[in-house]
């Protein structure tokens, strides 16, 4: 399932891709918009499926994707995850395009640099607790630089 986030002043969001078992690719390629965030949340247990291959981000979406954050290159390389796996070997995305989130939240490596960029997150090898503690490091640092959009939830 793709859902539009809430935006800020500035008309951003962010898409997620939520792994409810998907058998087609989702598709966003061209509407992906700039300054958009999208996040596939999930790791793949592998490439094969009785049906074929699983993906769920598109081509297209990497392809105009600015930043590409992951969790672990490894696990995308040792399960051979499609999303990530196969447009590497095709050539849509590079190995070395991949940032690992730990070293941008480590500050050794940039995630977005500049407002209209688009980026792309693949959680890939998380448990709920390990995203527990992302979540909390990503809030500390947005409040440290006074940024961020704080929602109003009812």
């Amino acid at each position: 399932m793709v859902r539009p986030g809430p935006g800020d002043a500035r008309g951003d969001h962010v898409r997620v891709a939520d792994r409810l078992d998907l058998l087609e690719t989702v598709a966003l390629g061209e509407r992906v918009e700039a300054a958009e965030d999208i996040v596939e949340h999930g790791d793949d247990p592998g490439r094969r499926l009785v049906r074929g291959e699983r993906r769920e981000i598109d081509d297209a979406t990497l392809a105009r994707s600015h930043v590409h954050g992951i969790v672990s290159i490894q696990q995308a390389i040792q399960d051979e995850q499609a999303d990530i796996y196969d447009p590497v070997n095709r050539g849509v995305i590079r190995w070395d395009q991949l940032i690992e989130i730990g070293e941008i939240l480590a500050g050794h490596k940039e995630g977005r640099t500049k407002s209209e960029q688009i980026t792309f997150y693949k959680n890939n090898a998380g448990q709920g607790v390990a995203d527990v503690a992302l979540g909390a490091a990503v809030l500390e640092k947005i409040r440290a630089k006074h940024s961020g959009v704080q929602l109003q939830l009812e």
